[in-house]
């Protein structure tokens, strides 16, 4: 398996149906990134193939319409991220946006904050870090 030190794409469920996308970053036990309302920070454990996060999420944008993935408008709030590194990965256990049919690394699981269903979380992996 590769290091999983570098650039992802995020995207995941929200109650609605919809898809959410996002960057994030690993690096050294530490996730950093965000997307159009929210910034990420947290820390990471990688353990044979099994990921897991703590990320605590900020919202940076303010209005009536911006809500989490959940559907609530918390402006901070925690979730733990648990997930399986795959290399190679089908592109169809993925989804989004355009990608090959194999992805080099990725990482499926699901996102969990306390009081709110599970939602699901795919990161593709874009780029080694300099």
């Amino acid at each position: 398996m590769a290091s999983v030190e570098a650039l992802w794409t995020i995207d995941f469920d929200t109650v609605s149906g919809s898809k959410s996308t996002g960057v994030v970053v690993l690096e050294t036990n530490r996730l950093f990134g965000g997307d159009g309302l929210y910034y990420y920070l947290g820390r990471y454990e990688l353990i044979g193939t099994d990921i897991t996060a703590e990320v605590k999420v900020t919202r940076y944008l303010r209005g009536p319409e911006v809500v989490t993935a959940w559907g609530d408008d918390a402006p901070v709030f925690h979730i733990k991220l648990k997930g399986v590194v795959q290399s190679p990965i089908p592109r169809d256990e993925i989804g989004g946006g355009p990608l090959p049919a194999i992805i080099p690394d990725g990482i499926k699981g699901q996102m969990h904050r306390e009081g709110f269903p599970p939602l699901g979380v795919r990161l593709v992996k874009r780029e080694a870090l300099p």
